[in-house]
């Protein structure tokens, strides 16, 4: 085991933030934030929002009558329980509501809700989920993804922060890491590489970047200092305008992985 890898062995001094980069928690508050526009691809025309509070789902459905006119239908959805695969499960009731014309003077009383079916929502990976649900006795299941409006600009630049993780079956140094840094982010095209300065020298991960409605992704290879070589497999990855967060699992043979998050600021 090269110094420089028992040096990334010390990163994460913090468990309870970590998970491998291809799973979700069971607990919905540390799971993949589900917020995005979610569709079928091979089904353009329809969909549902979703927006995530704590552990509850506010979907709003898109879609068509009997007689092809828009419809709307809200669900709220609540955090039931995970499979054995590991895939959370959230379900409620679905509602049709009514009120006031939109351009005259809006009368909240007026509104009224129908209870009209239930919705059960099945997420199985971070941009992947199963959304069964009924209305007035008709049952629909479709499988559904993030949609993709812009590739995210704000992922390049520099970030100041920590990369906090585990690691197993690494030469005798598993358990939790942690160390602070700066992630450098550069791309050209689906080319991505990000280069993570630490104390202990410098891990370069590279390859190739993809979009998935909120979410980044990047599947490719780590070389760092002390000629440390691995694969690596980056989820989650959203920037803006102040910062960056990410969720990081890295593979380097002989049973030894990593996982973990990485979070800075922009500087």
């Amino acid at each position: 085991m090269s110094s420089a890898h028992l040096m990334l062995r010390r990163f994460l001094y913090f468990a309870g933030a970590v998970l491998a980069a291809t799973t979700l928690l069971v607990t919905p508050a540390r799971a993949t934030d589900l917020s995005d526009l979610w569709w079928n691809p091979n089904e353009s025309g329809w969909g549902v929002n979703i927006a995530q509070q704590a552990e509850v789902l506010y979907l709003t459905f898109y879609v068509y009558d009997p007689a092809r006119a828009p419809t709307w239908f809200v669900a709220i959805l609540y955090y039931k329980s995970a499979t054995p695969a590991g895939a959370l499960v959230f379900d409620g009731r679905l509602y049709r509501t009514s009120g006031p014309w939109f351009g005259g003077a809006f009368n909240s009383p007026s509104v009224a809700t129908t209870d009209s079916g239930s919705a059960t929502l099945t997420v199985t990976a971070i941009s992947n989920a199963t959304l069964d649900y009924t209305v007035n006795g008709v049952a629909v299941s479709k499988q559904i993804t993030r949609q993709t409006w812009r590739d995210n600009p704000s992922v390049v630049g520099n970030f100041f922060g920590a990369l906090v993780g585990q690691a197993s079956g690494c030469g005798g140094t598993g358990g939790a890491f942690a160390a602070d840094g700066t992630m450098n982010i550069t791309r050209s095209g689906t080319n991505a590489s990000f280069e993570f300065q630490f104390s202990g020298g410098v891990c370069t991960f590279a390859g190739s970047y993809t979009q998935s409605g909120r979410m980044g992704s990047l599947a490719g290879t780590a070389t760092c200092t002390g000629s440390v070589r691995g694969t690596v497999s980056l989820e989650e990855i959203e920037a803006n305008g102040s910062g960056l967060t990410l969720r990081y699992s890295g593979d380097y043979g002989n049973g030894c992985r990593e996982s973990g998050r990485f979070g800075g600021v922009r500087q």
